[in-house]
């Protein structure tokens, strides 16, 4: 639920207090775009997904057929012990960086992420 709460927040709606359905807007729709990429920065495949490229070590940017500036993007790895991950959208690319806590080193590693639009 915290998860949820916290992609409606950073959409641009109103959180509904605990416990109470919110209501999508009538006039929008929404747009879910994914992406999984290997290490080495190649696009495996995805919905939307365009392009991947690694540009250096533990920096990535995953190109969309779209606008994705005021989405919420978010990354993560099946295999992220210790690492953390971040992303910044300008135009129709997603610049996700990934550090590894415990050196506080970029960490280069496989990666899926989901992307939330409206529409």
């Amino acid at each position: 639920m915290r998860v949820l709460t916290a992609l409606v927040v950073a959409a641009g709606m109103s959180a509904a207090a605990p416990g109470q359905a919110q209501q999508a807007p009538v006039d929008r729709g929404m747009a879910l775009m994914s992406a999984r990429v290997t290490a080495a920065g190649a696009l495996i495949d995805g919905a939307g997904a365009v392009s991947a490229r690694s540009v250096g070590p533990g920096r990535y940017l995953v190109e969309f057929g779209r606008n994705i500036e005021g989405c919420t993007v978010i990354p993560t790895s099946q295999n992220n012990t210790g690492m953390t991950f971040t992303s910044l959208s300008t135009g129709s690319t997603a610049d996700v960086v990934i550090l590894y806590v415990p050196s506080g080193e970029y960490y280069s590693a496989a990666f899926q992420m989901i992307v939330y639009c409206y529409k």
